[in-house]
């Protein structure tokens, strides 16, 4: 039923109780009117046998046959009267007519009047006894008719038999059941006619409307259906044709606004080639802009960095000394940004050009090696250098170039290996033509680059994941200018890598001969010695006498270990510095210390797994203390340092008390004296650092600041201006972070910086920071926001900077 139509449906449910109920009174008519021939034959043979024995005593008893037989033959007259037998009381018989069947009379042993089965199964047999009454006689010798005869008074004479046949009866019968199935029938035919009619008054408008919607489904929403039908499929067809006047005059307006948005769409098209085209003559000029604005920043920074040499030949103390190292390194890496910057926007302007010199690849390419042999040492790297014998000596290209590509391939390649062998081949390749075909490839044993940031490597400011900036530093432009000038050369570059295993970067160029002698190089390794050195840190002494306290500090934040060193030289302590927790329990493998000041959140490893490592190591032996160091004060954060094996907790930023305290308490020592004391002096500069227009809070507290910097101005606004020089590029890891919706990452950036804030007394970023640390790591709804008045604090602090209120150290 499922699958059928209306129609059929109608049908069933219109035909269903009529057949069952017509069918259900056909048969009870039929049993009924059998049962009634059937109980009329039966009544008629009683009633003929109960008439014919009382008529039947004077023949009985005088034994007169004829008056016997005349009775018998006037009975058969009757309808149905098949045979009469009458008998006397010894079951002789008297007078017999008709046809009698074959039947035991004498065994009946009837009393009364009663029914007897025939043998066969066409006649019906009915018996009564003849009895002889007895009546009383009144006074006058009279029959007293009147009063029945008394049971015990009646004398039986005799029986009589009435066999009726059953054939006349059967034949009404099957007649009746003809005539009762014949009106079933026109009953059931008259219904299903009825029933017709009906579905089809039904049907028909359905099927009209089924057609008019196949119609409209086909586009034609002009469809409408005729409303000729009565009641609610006269509503039916009048809704119909309202929603089809409906959707057909919302198509129409549907099109006339599709017509308009495209005319829309194509006016905005044309806008936009006309914005891109301004766009592109804005990136242009930028690109020009930033050609010649990075040419006149590097002049004046070239000249920095001279007079920072210069300074470094005059007299100065060991603290001066180590200032000047980190500002003539930091000028430098600088001034390697300004460089690549340079090279990309003269690229991108089209201003680079490609110069043809004549020179020599394997003497270029051997100097770049040896340039960069002392790096590969102080790590502990193997630097080979295979090159063909028959490179041609003078060829013809851009020197400059090919040694910057390789330059940015050596320094990537020792940047991102920490042990193992970097090998430079150079092969030579028969270009024809008078060409030379030449292959260089970097191949080392490094951390590798897995298939995903395969597609993004070459891209500008890109490199493998946002770690790889925070842990190795740099823009992501080296490779990218790489690739720009193989490919202004008409090379190719091609690289292969492993994650964990290692990379191989291979550059094609194809390089004119100059003409004259080929150079005759012997197949020579030029390999850098593994040399393991130890630079001591200024003022630090080689021997450090027996009784003297050393200390380990290990924090991924450069101004916290300054500042943290400043403080414990002071106080005559030996200070080693780590930078994560590989290089913490390195050192420890290397040197017992009386005292671990461990930084918490550190990139690499973490301060706790490096706690629990350095356990390990010491399992069996004499255990360092270890106090936690943490910007952290959030609740459970103490008892889970404590858990993993640390035994204090400190948080930042660290005052000079606290710091001895822990000292005092954990390397049992009387209270420790302090050098340099005359470097402290009092400062009070509240004029030049107003409040933040953010909060209530100061941009800068120059007093907290002193105080965190042991009382020192020179070390606190040195780390005040180390604070302010990574501030640009930690604000772009922020937006990085959080346009990759990854919280963790802003969560970690937010620590880092709010530890520097601690300890530069730059109070308003640092509750700004904390604010936005405490609701990534909650998953708060209101990130967006505190990340927001993070960048304002941010941009006033850098803002202050630039006017110059800050004084130099």
């Amino acid at each position: 039923m499922k699958n059928w139509n209306i129609k059929y449906r109608i049908l069933f449910l219109a035909m269903f109780p009529v057949v069952v109920i017509s069918a259900l009174l056909s048969i009870l008519v039929v049993i009924g009117g059998i049962a009634e021939m059937d109980s009329t034959l039966k009544s008629r043979g009683m009633l003929i046998a109960r008439q014919l024995a009382p008529a039947s005593e004077y023949g009985a008893f005088s034994g007169n046959r004829e008056i016997l037989q005349a009775l018998s033959q006037a009975l058969m007259k009757e309808e149905d009267v098949n045979a009469i037998i009458i008998t006397d009381d010894r079951d002789k018989i008297l007078a017999v007519s008709g046809h009698p069947s074959h039947f035991d009379y004498k065994s009946a042993g009837l009393v009364g009047v009663g029914q007897f089965d025939s043998t066969g199964k066409d006649s019906l047999v009915f018996a009564a006894q003849i009895y002889q009454n007895k009546n009383d006689i009144d006074e006058y010798g009279l029959v007293d008719y009147a009063k029945p005869p008394a049971a015990d008074k009646k004398k039986v004479l005799g029986r009589v038999y009435v066999e009726l046949s059953t054939a006349a009866t059967q034949q009404r019968k099957n007649h009746f059941i003809l005539i009762s199935i014949t009106i079933g029938l026109l009953g059931f035919f008259g219904a299903l006619l009825l029933a017709l009619r009906m579905s089809r008054d039904v049907t028909h408008p359905l099927l009209r409307l089924l057609d008019a919607v196949v119609r409209m489904t086909h586009g034609k929403l002009d469809a409408r259906v005729a409303v000729d039908s009565g009641g609610e499929l006269a509503k039916l067809e009048q809704g119909f044709n309202e929603m089809a006047g409906e959707l057909q005059s919302a198509y129409s307006d549907m099109q006339e606004r599709i017509e308009e948005r495209t005319r829309d769409l194509a006016r905005l098209k044309d806008e936009a080639e006309k914005a891109k085209a301004s766009a592109e003559m804005a990136n242009q000029a930028k690109s020009q802009f930033l050609a010649h604005i990075s040419h006149e920043i590097r002049t004046p920074l070239n000249g920095l960095i001279g007079f920072l040499g210069l300074m470094g030949k005059t007299r100065i103390d060991d603290v001066q000394q180590d200032y000047l190292n980190i500002c003539e390194t930091s000028s430098r890496s600088l001034l390697a940004i300004i460089n690549d910057i340079l090279d990309l926007s003269k690229i991108e302007a089209g201003k680079l050009s490609i110069e043809c010199l004549a020179f020599d690849l394997g003497y270029l390419i051997e100097q770049c090696i040896l340039f960069y042999t002392p790096s590969a040492q102080s790590k502990g790297l193997r630097l080979i250098l295979e090159i063909d014998r028959d490179i041609p000596v003078n060829l013809i290209g851009d020197p400059s170039r090919i040694r910057q590509i390789l330059a940015n391939l050596l320094g990537n390649a020792i940047k991102f290996t920490h042990s193992g062998v970097i090998t430079v081949t150079v092969k030579h390749l028969d270009g024809g033509d008078g060409s030379t075909q030449v292959e260089i490839s970097v191949a080392d044993t490094g951390i590798g680059i897995t298939d995903e940031q395969l597609g993004q490597l070459f891209q500008p400011f890109s490199q493998g994941d946002a770690s790889i900036t925070r842990r190795y530093g740099g823009t992501g432009l080296g490779l990218a200018i790489t690739r720009r000038l193989v490919e202004m050369m008409n090379g190719t570059i091609a690289v292969e890598s492993e994650s964990g295993k290692g990379s191989r970067f291979t550059i094609s160029l194809c390089l004119k001969e100059a003409g004259g002698d080929t150079a005759l190089l012997p197949s020579r390794p030029v390999e850098s010695q593994v040399v393991s050195t130890h630079f001591p840190l200024p003022g630090e002494e080689e021997n450090p006498l027996p009784d003297q306290l050393r200390i380990l500090v290990v924090d991924d934040n450069e101004i916290n270990r300054k500042l943290n060193l400043i403080l414990l030289r002071q106080w005559g302590v030996a200070v080693d510095e780590a930078a994560d927790g590989v290089a913490a329990m390195a050192a420890c493998g290397r040197q017992h210390y009386d005292l671990i000041l461990m930084d918490v959140h550190m990139p690499t490893m973490d301060g706790i797994e490096a706690t629990r490592r350095i356990r390990m190591l010491q399992e069996g032996g004499k255990q360092t203390p270890i106090v936690a160091l943490t910007a952290n004060a959030l609740s459970g954060d103490r008892e889970r340092y404590l858990a993993a094996g640390m035994d204090d907790y400190l948080e930042k930023p660290l005052t000079e008390e606290a710091l001895r305290k822990a000292i005092e308490k954990w390397c049992l020592l009387p209270p420790l004296g302090v050098q340099d004391a005359g470097k402290k002096e009092e400062w009070t500069v509240e004029e030049y650092f107003p409040d933040s227009p953010h909060s209530d809070l100061p941009i800068i507290d120059a007093e907290l600041g002193m105080e965190r910097a042991g009382g020192c101005r020179q070390d606190w606004l040195a780390s005040l201006r180390m604070q302010l020089a990574e501030l640009p590029s930690c604000l772009d890891s922020f937006e990085t972070a959080y346009s990759a919706a990854d919280l963790e990452k802003v969560e970690e950036l937010a620590h880092r910086l709010r530890g520097g804030a601690l300890y530069c007394g730059i109070s308003a970023l640092e509750i700004a920071a904390l604010r936005l640390e405490v609701a990534c790591r909650n998953r708060a709804p209101d990130v967006a926001d505190k990340l927001a008045l993070l960048q304002q604090e941010a941009e006033s602090l850098l803002t202050l900077e630039a006017s110059g209120a800050i004084p130099e150290a």
